[in-house]
């Protein structure tokens, strides 16, 4: 049997080489990676193909194609938020099994996914923007504040937010290419994400989790985070629900899925849908998940990619979990004093990153530290990120950049 695998992540967000389903003999086994993973894959049985500026080198494209010509590939399998749409239309081109364009475009084209959605679930005021005309009229009909984003943005990134007419001529002073963004009205409320399984039709496992601070909160150099709430929250049912009509709608593959999804809610009101997608969440939420079911989603969703269907065996903790993550400040990094605590169970730091300058979070999973801990409930959980929060603040230290003249 022979795999493909396109990846962006890290082997420390996804280890390919020490998967056991991926170390059967009658594997052959080819990743199509960054090339600054090349030495960590290098002694493992994974044939590795790297590649600089990826995924906007397109080169692994051709090389893909021609691999499969000389022996075809099985399966193709992708991870990562930025593969997913490419993955899925090489698949179909090569005819191989597995996620189609139109269920990749479902999950990952926000415009797609809430035209599809629009009576099914409750939705925000929404429209794709061609150019300025159209986000004039949308917030004539609509008035502000309004939130434009990507359709095919991830973590936050490139999202604006227009409170003001100031704030709209801000914005439209930046030229960006109108055609790959949509607007919609801005919703109040905390956010909450919901992360699990999904496979024929039904959802076979799930964690509910609200978020600390907000999903913008890197803009303002905050940290990110999230905590899975407690069975009583009275939240649970309308969300759960919400998140399984949306899956039941768009269109999935005949595999299993892992997915992401976040959903606004006002106390005393029904939840908005935001946005889904069909991989595994940021930040450390696979962390977070693992602790809290024994579940692995990285390794479920590679193995499901690969046409392993296997039962969902759970272990559900009697512990909540959080994790939250400090993105890097504007400067250069001059100390970090990390916290340790019996309830923090990871913490991750990587000391060469002393000396280097920073200029700021690109995204909200841009992390320079994250933790990852456990509570008994969900008061406890807020109590210690607070904690982690006051602490990490008073023990990082920068220089500040001189700003040339």
């Amino acid at each position: 049997m022979k795999i493909g695998i396109i990846s962006e992540f890290s082997p420390r967000t996804c280890d390919y080489s020490s998967l056991k389903s991926l170390k059967q003999k009658n594997l052959e086994i080819h990743l199509f990676t960054k090339t600054r993973f090349k030495d960590y894959y290098e002694n493992s049985v994974i044939v590795t193909h790297t590649y600089e500026n990826m995924p906007l080198n397109h080169e692994y494209i051709l090389d893909i194609i021609q691999s499969h010509y000389e022996k075809p590939f099985d399966y193709l399998i992708a991870n990562h938020e930025d593969d997913l749409l490419m993955a899925a239309k090489i698949r179909q081109f090569l005819r191989i099994d597995g996620q189609c364009y139109n269920s990749a475009l479902d999950f990952r084209d926000k415009f797609v996914m809430k035209s599809h959605l629009s009576g099914t679930v409750a939705l925000p005021n929404f429209c794709k923007i061609n150019d300025s005309v159209d986000l004039v009229a949308f917030i004539e009909r609509n008035q502000l504040p309004v939130v434009v984003k990507p359709r095919t943005g991830a973590g936050s990134s490139e999202i604006t937010i227009v409170r003001t007419e100031k704030d709209l001529r801000k914005f439209l002073k930046t030229q960006i290419p109108m055609g790959k963004f949509m607007v919609e009205t801005f919703v109040k409320g905390d956010m909450y994400h919901m992360d699990g399984i999904f496979d024929n039709g039904k959802i076979k496992l799930y964690t509910i989790s609200k978020y600390y601070n907000t999903c913008m909160a890197y803009t303002d150099n905050e940290p990110v985070g999230s905590y899975i709430v407690d069975e009583k929250n009275h939240n649970k049912k309308s969300i759960f629900e919400m998140v399984r009509k949306v899956l039941q709608t768009l269109q999935t593959p005949s595999h299993a899925i892992t997915f992401h999804a976040e959903v606004y809610k006002q106390p005393s009101h029904s939840p908005v849908f935001c946005e889904i997608a069909s991989r595994v969440g940021g930040g450390r939420i696979a962390s977070t998940f693992k602790l809290h079911t024994n579940v692995d989603m990285q390794t479920y969703y590679v193995e499901s990619q690969m046409g392993i269907r296997k039962e969902v065996k759970s272990k559900i903790s009697s512990m909540q979990q959080g994790w939250i993550i400090f993105p890097p400040r504007v400067g250069k990094l001059s100390a970090v004093k990390m916290l340790s605590k019996p309830w923090i169970k990871e913490a991750n730091f990587d000391r060469p990153k002393i000396g280097r300058m920073f200029s700021g979070a690109a995204f909200n999973g841009d992390a320079l530290i994250a933790y990852v801990i456990e509570g008994k409930n969900e008061a406890e959980l807020l109590t210690r990120m607070k904690y982690v929060e006051r602490f990490q603040k008073e023990n990082t230290e920068y220089i500040p950049m001189r700003l040339s003249k």
